[in-house]
């Protein structure tokens, strides 16, 4: 049973996610929103922390906002199937891209699910983190460039595919969904490769495996593939 859980949840959830995601995301964008914000360290392991207090310069001092009272539901993960299914018919992806005039082509999503384990929030929150994530607007993380405009982000891949960063210790969801535009923003074959090193990452960490947008396991030829796109995309741009 847990099995065809998370084979359904492999199928739907990172596309409702997604779709969810998409939307505020190039609301944000759009709006020219700054969505950085200052995460308090006392979400982090202490312990490791102090051993190179790595995260110093990623999260200034000062306060925090704290994410409350959100409802992730992961003790009723396989009731939620059949909900993500009716929500699949009712919000279309296609809406979402229609809406804000922009073509799929143009993200690039990797999902990251264990066969036999959750990913626990404490030590994803870490992972990130030292990749230099910040937790942001839609409760998700972002990575952001210089010039503080978004690279790519990571959100849980499941319904509403948020992070409660308030109890990330008891947090822990089947999956996450990381994505990135191409088109519009300098460096994607460089911000591509920072997400795959981090997506890589993840994935031995936690003995998870890469599936790419189609739900297919990430193979290299699947990755040159991807970076062959990212190329053809900014060629066009230039001409």
């Amino acid at each position: 049973m847990e099995s065809d859980l998370r084979h359904w949840l492999l199928i739907i959830g990172p596309l409702i996610v997604f779709g969810v995601i998409l939307h505020g995301y190039f609301r944000m964008r759009s709006g020219n929103e700054k969505i950085k914000m200052d995460l308090d360290k006392s979400f982090l392991n202490k312990e490791k922390l102090s051993e190179g207090e790595r995260f110093d310069t990623e999260f200034p001092n000062g306060g925090a906002r704290v994410v409350e009272n959100i409802n992730l539901g992961f003790d009723e993960q396989e009731s939620e199937v059949s909900e993500f299914e009716n929500h699949l018919k009712k919000t279309s992806n296609e809406e979402v891209i229609r809406d804000h005039n922009t073509d799929l082509e143009n993200i690039i999503a990797l999902n990251i699910f264990s066969d036999d384990r959750e990913l626990e929030g404490q030590q994803l929150l870490e992972t990130v983190v030292d990749n230099g994530m910040v937790f942001g607007d839609m409760e998700i993380f972002h990575k952001f460039d210089s010039q503080d405009k978004i690279i790519y982000s990571l959100a849980s891949a499941v319904e509403p595919g948020t992070f409660n960063i308030s109890q990330i210790s008891e947090f822990s969801t089947p999956g996450i969904t990381m994505f990135m535009r191409i088109d519009g923003i300098s460096d994607s074959e460089k911000n591509f490769e920072d997400m795959l090193d981090l997506a890589e990452r993840i994935s031995s960490e936690f003995d998870a495996q890469i599936y790419d947008e189609t739900r297919s396991v990430l193979t290299r030829q699947t990755v040159e593939h991807i970076r062959q796109k990212i190329r053809n995309i900014k060629f066009k741009e230039i001409v």
